[in-house]
Parts: structure tokens; sequence; C-alpha cells
């Protein structure tokens, strides 16, 4: 309201009219439209005295649009005012900016990594295919122990070990893979001719002399194939622990590099 009666606003109407700028105000009311408590804010309610009803119409009229004209003038006198601001301070901003810029390139070559942020969840990520692994490997090792156990007491055919294994980083030599085919081609054609033959017929005895004599063979080469596997799983282990051991000591110092980027990056954010 102080504004729109401002000898800013009023002297070019007053000056048009030819009347005082005093006189003018004195005759002009300007207070918020509506009645307290339910003021209208925003809204301004214009009136203006005159002994002449058509030439205080008038004037009412050119101060209306006088009053639109000085809003607009405000308006772009803000905006300009905004500008100037922004103009005079790009200076200070853009060298902040640039300066914070090179503190993330120092930070960035310091600890050889462009973002931490995604560092540390690649890091996790690692950490958790390794503790899976190992698990797994363990576990393996359990395994191929009971097997190799139930192969030196005789409690394992040929045809189940070969099922239980493949997936326990057992690898057969071609030889090997022939004994054991060779083994389970017999004891399948020994259960055929005993449904044929008696036990003491000369073919079931043959087969089971073959059997009983490829029998220790097959079982030292399950054993030693077995050892194998375990000593792999063990060295497997052992390299899993350590990379481990690397990803989680760096990971130990990820939080203060973390908060250190973070702060940067915020720094950077408010800058720009």
């Amino acid at each position: 309201i102080q504004y729109l009666k401002s000898e800013y606003v009023l002297l070019p109407l007053a000056e048009d009219l030819d009347i005082s700028i005093w006189g003018l105000r004195n005759r002009l009311n300007i207070i918020l439209a509506g009645d307290k408590p339910y003021v209208a804010r925003g809204i301004l309610e214009v009136s203006l005295r005159g002994k002449n009803k058509l030439n205080t119409q008038i004037t009412l009229e050119k101060l209306s649009k006088r009053f639109v004209d000085a809003a607009k003038e405000q308006r772009q006198l803000t905006l300009k005012a905004g500008l100037d601001f922004l103009d005079s301070e790009f200076p200070v901003i853009d060298k902040k900016t640039k300066l914070i810029k090179s503190k993330i390139e120092q930070f960035r070559k310091k600890y050889n990594v462009v973002n931490p942020i995604l560092q540390a969840e690649l890091s996790e990520r690692q950490q958790s295919e390794y503790k899976f692994n190992i698990k797994k490997m363990n576990s393996n090792i359990t395994r191929l122990n009971d097997i190799k156990k139930n192969i030196s007491n005789n409690k394992i055919e040929v045809k189940p070990f070969m099922q239980d294994t493949k997936d326990l980083g057992i690898i057969f030599s071609s030889y090997n893979q022939y004994l054991l085919n060779e083994f389970k081609v017999l004891q399948n054609d020994l259960s055929n001719a005993q449904t044929l033959y008696l036990d003491d017929s000369a073919i079931v005895k043959n087969l089971k002399q073959r059997i009983n004599i490829l029998s220790p063979k097959v079982k030292l080469k399950q054993i030693e194939a077995i050892d194998l596997a375990i000593q792999a799983h063990q060295r497997n282990i052992k390299i899993a622990e350590k990379n481990l051991k690397e990803i989680e000591s760096d990971f130990a110092i990820q939080p203060e590099i973390l908060n250190t980027y973070e702060a940067l990056v915020r720094e950077l954010d408010l800058s720009v």
C-alpha cells in the first residue's frame, strides 16, 4: 500500500492531471478488501474522494491503470535486481565451483576411485559373493570327505558316486573314466546274468571275478579324484579368503572416504 501511494507511483499521474501529488495522495484511500477477520490478502480496495463525480471516475480509472503499470515495473525492477545480483556474484560462484571440482578431482586421484558410493556397493557385493563361495566350498569338502569315507568302507557304488560328485569339482582323466565305465558295465552284466543263471554258473563267477579284480583299482581312482578335488577347494578357499580380507580392509576405511566425498558433492550442489 505504501508503495502504491509513493511519489514514484503517483507523480506521473499527478503531472498528467496537472494536480498536486500531495492533493492526489490525500484524496486517495487504499485498504485490504473484506471485513475483519476475513481480510482478503493480495486484494486491495481503492477509493478516491472528489467533488466532481465524472472527473473523479476518470481519475480513478487512470489511477487503476497506473497501479497496474507500476506493479509491472516493480516486477521488472525486482527481476533486474535479481539478474544484476547473479551477474555480480557469478565470478565468485564460478571460482568456488571450480575450486570444489578441483578438490573432487584430487580426491579421486588420491583414492584411485571415480565414485566411492558405487565402489562401496561393489565392495559389498564382492564380500557377499566371496563369503557365499567360501561357505559352498567348505560344504563341498565336507560332502567329499563323507563320500571318500563311504568308498573306503565299500558303502558306495559307481553309479551313485558319479551322480553325487558331478557338482563337487571332481575331474576324471580319460583312463579313470574308462575304468569307471568298464566297472559300471560289469555290474550291469552281473545283474542281468543273475536273473538268467545260478550263482555257481561259470558266467556269473567270471563276472564276479572280473569285478573283484577291477574294484580296488576303481576305489583307488575314486579316492585319488576326491583328494584332488578337496585340494583344489582348499586352494580356492585360501585365495578367496585372501581376497575377502583385502576387500574388508579397504572397506573399513570407506566410511571416512564416503563422508568426505559426500561432503564435497553437497558443497558442489550448493555452490551452483
